[in-house]
């Protein structure tokens, strides 16, 4: 049904055409009783005259008409006139995003700022159980004020067939736009796998779309393309899109999250949009010379940074899901004129152990509620260093900040990740004597051992000037020079780039066992940070 300016249709009276999508054209009308600007969309025939799609229709438009966000265009209602149906829906004025991209590449801010937005309304409605299913420039709406609404909000899920039709029809534009190839190879380029291969979705397949989006703000390019729609749906489900088209300039934290939201694998993919937005937040808040593209100035002795123009590959620890690593690959080019970042005069050490000291310390000390770290760092700070401590918890995330610090070195305890949960939770060592105890002991250790690997590949891969010292006694209060050299080489095994950055130490074993606060341990540990980082004893006479 094609309408004509100064139409009426039921309350409402036609302003002019607004343009046509998936599922009918849109237009501008002006709402008689209320004496408002609405868009009304006229429904396609096919759908209109489907009794099961409309019934369909009412359901999620009363679910859909409760949704109310700053950044998501609402819809009024499903109305009826004379046999047409149509829905009334916020007028959002401006331009769409696929309209200005039209134009260019956005600036990184610019971009931001946009998906910060999108994330909110997206974190609104997935909160309130609903999924858009449609997410893509040309449904997101650009005001001249800077203001962003997402357009067709949570519609694709009235406009499919019923749930669990294997079939393409799960994309609300795939069945609207069958003869309209352009319109549908649109759609394709941000559909998530799942969704191509026709299967359920979920709030994960908002996600991947946002990452879509972002990617296009970002590089100009749609992540995923094809000459035939047969062509972009194989490059969805096969193939991953050319990060190198990502600007050098875009902040490390974007790019891992442009990466966790293209996962192929929803288990794998990220679960949460929030966690989007508060990445965005983060990095909006973040001072341009801490994430942008830098120069790392070369100086003498520990200032060597890194060349200008080299590029950083970064291994970010995704996860740890059913007790494997999550590696994705991020880089972080170093080299502008701008905001120069260098190491300062002196190395910086990182000292890292367990928050909670029970069980793992001797009797002596115990009370004093410190930790390695704390004896370490009185220890340490009479060296020509910058000390810095981090005690470890069962949800201790923090290798961004410690990244952003360029360490020099890390002295770590071992199993210090295994005891903060260990501690913390309540498994307590081992041996057992109940088999399915020391089963779950075993487990929770490899779960945690991939923590630290991730750790590694977080920091080492980040900086290549970081160097490891690594201390432990060793299972059963034993770690021979075998299996130190064993454990190294499976640390560089997976990561390559630190071949002679990691280094081990196994602790003295007293009489009781508990030996990480005897003198002797301190004592070698000094001797190990003095050798790593080239450094000179202090005079005492001079002290």
């Amino acid at each position: 049904m094609t309408l004509s300016t100064g139409d009426h249709l039921g309350r409402y009276e036609i302003l002019g055409p607004l343009g046509a999508g998936g599922m009918g054209e849109v237009y501008r009308a002006r709402d008689t009783e209320l004496d408002r600007e609405v868009a009304v969309k006229v429904l396609l025939e096919a759908v209109a005259q489907d009794p099961d799609r409309i019934a369909r229709f009412e359901r999620e438009a009363k679910l859909l008409a409760s949704l109310s966000h700053q950044n998501i265009a609402t819809l009024y209602g499903l109305e009826e006139h004379e046999g047409q149906r149509y829905l009334v829906m916020e007028l959002a004025e401006g331009e769409t995003l696929a309209e200005r991209l039209e134009r260019g590449i956005l600036p990184a801010d610019e971009a931001l700022e946009i998906a910060l937005q999108i994330a909110k309304g997206l974190e609104a409605a997935h909160e309130a159980g609903i999924v858009h299913r449609d997410l893509k420039p040309a449904n997101v709406m650009l005001s001249s004020e800077g203001k962003v609404k997402v357009l067709d909000f949570g519609l694709g899920k009235a406009w499919q067939t019923e749930e669990g039709d294997a079939d393409l029809t799960h994309s609300p534009t795939l069945t609207g736009q069958l003869t309209e190839g352009g319109m549908l190879l649109g759609t394709v380029a941000y559909m998530s796998p799942e969704q191509a291969r026709g299967k359920r979705v979920d709030n994960r397949t908002d996600n991947w779309a946002f990452g879509c989006v972002l990617y296009e703000m970002l590089t100009g390019r749609k992540p995923f393309q094809g000459e035939t729609i047969t062509d972009a749906l194989a490059a969805v489900v096969t193939f991953e899109p050319d990060w190198e088209r990502l600007p050098d300039t875009t902040p490390p934290g974007v790019q891992h999250l442009l990466r966790r939201c293209l996962q192929k694998a929803p288990n794998r993919r990220l679960h949460a949009i929030a966690d989007a937005r508060i990445e965005i937040e983060d990095v909006i808040n973040e001072p341009p010379a801490i994430y942008g593209s830098t120069q790392v100035a070369e100086g003498e002795g520990r200032r060597k940074g890194l060349s200008a123009g080299a590029a950083v590959a970064i291994a970010l620890a995704g996860a740890i899901v059913g007790g494997g690593l999550v590696i994705g690959l991020v880089k972080l080019t170093v080299g502008s004129d701008e905001a120069a970042v260098a190491r300062g005069p002196q190395p910086v050490v990182f000292l890292m152990d367990t928050l909670a000291p029970v069980g793992v310390y001797d009797p002596e000390t115990r009370s004093n509620s410190g930790t390695n770290a704390d004896d370490l760092n009185d220890l340490l700070r009479d060296l020509p260093i910058v000390l810095h401590k981090e005690t470890l918890g069962s949800t201790w995330h923090r290798e961004d900040q410690i990244l952003k610090q360029l360490p020099d070195l890390i002295v770590i305890h071992r199993s210090a990740f295994f005891h903060s949960i260990n501690l913390e939770l309540g498994f307590g060592y081992h041996p057992f004597d109940d088999p399915e105890r020391e089963a779950r002991f075993n487990r929770v250790y490899r779960l945690v051992d991939g923590k630290l690997m991730a750790f590694f590949g977080y920091v080492g891969l980040g900086d290549p000037q970081t160097k490891f010292l690594v201390y432990s006694r060793g299972s059963g209060g034993r770690w021979p020079e075998e299996d130190q050299i064993a454990w190294v080489a499976e640390v560089e095994g997976r990561f390559p780039q630190l071949r002679g950055r990691v280094f081990t130490m196994k602790v003295p074993v007293g009489p009781d066992g508990a030996s990480f606060r005897d003198p002797d341990t301190g004592r070698m540990i000094r001797q190990h940070v003095v050798s790593i980082l080239g450094l000179a004893e202090p005079d005492p006479k001079q002290q």
